[in-house]
């Protein structure tokens, strides 16, 4: 119900900002991924 909401209001505000703030949140998602798969082979290479 929140994330609705908030999704309207910016799209009403500004649909850029979304679109950059969702971008940036990607990426860190994805470096937060990286990273975990480097310390995992990490780990199995021993």
């Amino acid at each position: 119900m929140l994330t609705i909401g908030s999704f309207a209001r910016v799209d009403v505000l500004d649909p850029d900002d979304y679109l950059r703030d969702w971008k940036s949140r990607r990426l860190g998602a994805l470096r937060s991924a990286a990273a975990s798969l480097r310390n995992l082979t990490r780990l199995l290479d021993g």
